[in-house]
């Protein structure tokens, strides 16, 4: 039995670090018909098509659509954005559909044994990654497994990250340049931090609905609704169409509560209750 030696150039491997790999020589592969494309083509021209049929294979990154989610296996089939190329036998190119790939899994931002979940949805823009190995095994075991065959950067080896957006699908009043947010697309749920102004707000209902923000330079809460606007700490508390729920001018002292309560009868009965429990001076007048 002859031997010959190879070196491993596989991916990530460099001409300074490669491994010197003893093999049994193998026979020759049987050479099978010429395409006839490139029976009339030169040399290079035949390597540089045939370099170039090879790269149709190799897949790497690509935009996708969610067709549907396993929310306990955390996978989800998804339907690649792009379409393929087949070549024709003169020598064109025709854009043909891929079918979609099944048990994709998908990609949750987690670490330290904590996890940020959020719901996937069929027709979620998604962008699709493939990996340089079968990552099969990996996938039902985890840890360090060997590649259950090798196939590289297939298309049946994707993993997809939700998140990316087409321009038809913009988020609704763009990105906050000042606060992050953890928001719904139309922006009528929104929880927003913004560190330079020390602020943190949770918002739901959009524009005028209800709010609570934490201001941590003056030390006041706000809840504010549709029908009352407390602010703590200088505690105040009205109705919203009372200039923003504050009585009586400006804030007073933290225990005390001012202004007028308009029949309000629920805003009647906590002053009340709050009154005969010591926590605050009702002073208020109906």
């Amino acid at each position: 039995m002859s031997v010959t030696t190879t070196k491993d150039l596989s991916v990530g491997a460099t001409l300074s670090s490669v491994s010197t790999v003893t093999t049994a020589k193998s026979p020759a592969p049987k050479q099978g018909p010429v395409d006839a494309r490139l029976r009339a083509l030169p040399p290079s021209e035949v390597a540089l098509a045939e370099a170039d049929d090879r790269q149709v294979q190799i897949h790497t990154a690509m935009p996708g659509i969610i067709v549907s989610f396993d929310p306990s296996k955390q996978t989800a089939t998804v339907q690649p954005g792009l379409q393929g190329v087949q070549s024709n036998a003169d020598g064109t190119r025709t854009p043909v559909s891929i079918k979609p790939i099944q048990d994709v899994p998908v990609i949750f931002p987690a670490g330290g044994g904590h996890t940020l979940t959020f719901p996937v949805k069929a027709g979620d823009e998604c962008w699709l990654m493939f990996a340089e190995r079968s990552i099969d095994n990996w996938h039902q075991h985890g840890g360090v497994q060997q590649p259950s065959d090798w196939r590289m950067h297939d298309i049946t080896d994707a993993v997809c990250l939700v998140g990316l957006r087409s321009q038809a699908k913009q988020l609704t009043g763009g990105v906050d340049t000042q606060a992050t947010m953890l928001r719904s697309d139309d922006a009528t749920s929104v929880i927003s931090i913004n560190g330079p102004q020390t602020l943190i707000t949770i918002e739901t209902g959009g524009s005028g609905g209800d709010s609570i923000t934490v201001d941590g330079k003056s030390h006041i809460v706000t809840v504010s609704t549709k029908n009352t606007t407390i602010l703590s700490n200088f505690i105040n508390i009205g109705r919203a169409t009372d200039e923003i729920g504050m009585f009586g001018g400006g804030p007073v002292n933290k225990g005390t509560i001012t202004g007028s309560r308009n029949n309000n009868p629920a805003l009647t009965n906590l002053l009340i209750y709050l009154a005969s429990r010591g926590d605050i001076v009702n002073n208020t007048t109906n």
